[in-house]
């Protein structure tokens, strides 16, 4: 069973005497990039429920992070040739 989009949600809760988190999410993007973090966390970052239209992840609270405003950058051309560059030699390091 599919969620519509406006269906899709995400809570985070925590109470002021607990070090964790529990994240509820029933957002798709959410969960994979969840998922993701799950898997690079050693641990840190678990699955504490899942079924078919949901994932509950528990996480430490110092894992949180609100920022304060929006960064937006402007590259030139040359900048951005050397970043994709970058990029591809740390991937190609990853997967050897």
């Amino acid at each position: 069973m599919a969620l519509s989009v406006q269906e899709q949600e995400i809570h985070i809760n925590s109470s002021r005497d607990q070090d964790f988190c529990d994240m509820y999410v029933s957002d798709n993007t959410w969960i994979t990039k969840m998922d993701k973090r799950v898997a690079r966390s050693n641990g840190l970052i678990k699955v504490i429920a899942e079924d078919e239209i949901s994932k509950t992840y528990r996480f430490p609270k110092r894992l949180l992070c609100i920022r304060t405003s929006i960064v937006s950058r402007e590259l030139s051309e040359e900048e951005k040739q050397l970043r994709a560059e970058r990029l591809a030699a740390a991937r190609q390091k990853r997967q050897t």
